[in-house]
């Protein structure tokens, strides 16, 4: 983890990217809630976490806040204080179903990380899970994307972890007179902001109203068939025109097995040593990441080989980080990327991995559906929007993030974590993985689409496989 979860910007109104993620999530294709999956040395002190996560609540307001319509249709989503809010609905404790295994905290893990959050009250959730194989426990955290990034959310993480094994635990926080002051300071400020901006509102709402209603026919138009859409002069239009020319380029994904997508979800993990994977980046005077995604993109070839269905490219997504001091809860801009397919040597395949990482990143600025679509959220109807997102998931194979926790151990109630998996949003591709960095290890977590990828363990050995080939040099 790094910088200080107090220099996280947390905005009243979301971004038009936090919108776009809202909105898009009412097709239950692009569920925007990932969870991270902390495996502790035992059983974490359950009082103890409470006690700790009432403060992080009281100091941070995203946690205790719920997410409210803006004052027009043209305006995006805001966060408002939820007046009843319950410390007990968010964290909650679950013992493992037995037998105990590795399998069963896996599909446990994905189903609570599938279940819908209650969009009326603040986005989050925390399992504590009893019953692990030789006495461990276990964590998961819950979050929709709206609230933090992965970076973010890590940072939030500094308020209800410890970074000495003798911390001593805060006594429990009573949530109830923050919540009320936070609330009456947010009718306060509501009421100053109505009086200040009604004859404004009034005035953008008839300005946009029209085109409002022109970009959503024109959407749906080009979307369709995009040399229909006519000249016009507007920056809105000029957004839709530039996005359904990206969707006309764009192809479809490279693999002709992970074509079929789903709601289904499978999880699987993979591991191994941080300082192989960086060993392997600085022999080759490449970037961590590049091994990450070299390793991915060998796993996924193996996996094609296997089942004698050879491919020329992948077509993955991955995030680049935008964080800077100050940044809102979310800094980030997703990148298209094509990795190799075809079987090669492990210094060739990292070398084109490299090089295309670093154009992508060079182009991703002002490019992708995010960038695009973004501004449109609040102008569109929904079902415009979800069309035009399933087409661009359509397109990419897999997705791909790459976050770096703590270089030292953390204690969750007063439990070491040993290992961390992040479970990432899949949003309509094949599968999701996110590699979290933690101490001297890097866990992979493949959240994968079953009826796209029809065997998910097989998926999980051969990315395996993978980092070995790009840590060893095989």
């Amino acid at each position: 983890m790094s910088g200080d979860a107090d220099d996280i910007r947390f905005d009243r109104r979301m971004s038009d990217a936090e919108a776009l993620m809202w909105k898009l999530e009412k097709d239950p294709w692009f569920s925007s809630t990932f969870g991270v999956l902390m495996i502790l040395e035992r059983p974490p002190d359950f009082e103890a976490l409470r006690a700790k996560l009432s403060h992080a609540v009281a100091v941070l307001a995203r946690l205790r806040e719920r997410v409210v319509a803006g004052p027009s249709m043209v305006g995006p989503p805001a966060w408002d204080p939820d007046p009843e809010l319950e410390l007990d609905h968010h964290l909650r404790r679950i013992a493992l179903p037995q037998p105990e295994s590795w399998r069963a905290l896996l599909d446990l893990a994905t189903l609570l990380v599938a279940d819908p959050l209650d969009r009326t009250r603040p986005l989050w959730q925390f399992w504590c899970v009893d019953g692990l194989p030789d006495g461990r426990g276990a964590l998961l955290t819950k979050l929709h994307h709206s609230v933090s990034d992965g970076e973010g959310a890590l940072q939030l993480a500094e308020h209800y972890m410890d970074f000495d094994a003798g911390a001593p635990a805060p006594s429990e926080l009573d949530l109830g007179p923050v919540v009320a002051d936070a609330v009456a300071e947010a009718r306060l400020q509501g009421e100053h902001r109505s009086r200040g901006t009604a004859g404004a509102l009034a005035a953008g709402l008839r300005r946009s109203g029209g085109l409002a209603r022109r970009a959503a026919g024109e959407i749906a138009l080009a979307v369709a068939d995009p040399g229909r859409l006519p000249e016009r002069g507007d920056e809105l239009l000029a957004r839709v025109r530039h996005l359904s020319s990206e969707l006309d380029a764009g192809g479809g994904a490279g693999s002709a097995l992970w074509r079929r997508r789903s709601r289904r979800r499978r999880f699987e993990t993979a591991s191994t040593s941080l300082a192989a994977l960086k060993a392997a980046a600085d022999r080759r005077g490449a970037k961590l990441n590049d091994v990450f995604l070299a390793a991915v993109a060998e796993g996924a070839s193996r996996y094609h080989a296997e089942l004698e269905a050879p491919v020329d490219r992948f077509r993955a997504t991955f995030a680049v980080s935008t964080r800077t001091r100050g940044s809102g809860a979310n800094a980030f801009t997703p990148a298209r990327i094509e990795l190799p397919a075809a079987s090669m040597p492990a210094e060739e395949r990292l070398a084109l991995v490299a090089a295309a990482a670093s154009r992508a990143k060079e182009q991703v600025e002002g490019e992708g559906f995010l960038a695009m679509a973004a501004p449109l959220a609040n102008l569109l109807p929904t079902s415009a929007l979800t069309r035009v997102a399933r087409q661009q998931a359509a397109a990419a194979d897999f997705a791909t993030s790459n976050v770096r926790t703590s270089p030292m151990p953390v204690w969750v109630g007063g439990a070491r974590v040993t290992e961390a998996y992040a479970l990432g949003p899949v949003a309509g591709t094949a599968f999701n993985v996110t590699m979290l960095s933690y101490c001297d290890r890097v866990d992979l977590g493949l959240h994968v689409d079953p009826v796209a990828v029809a065997d998910p363990g097989r998926l999980a050995r051969c990315v395996q496989e993978g980092l070995g080939v790009m840590t060893s040099g095989g």
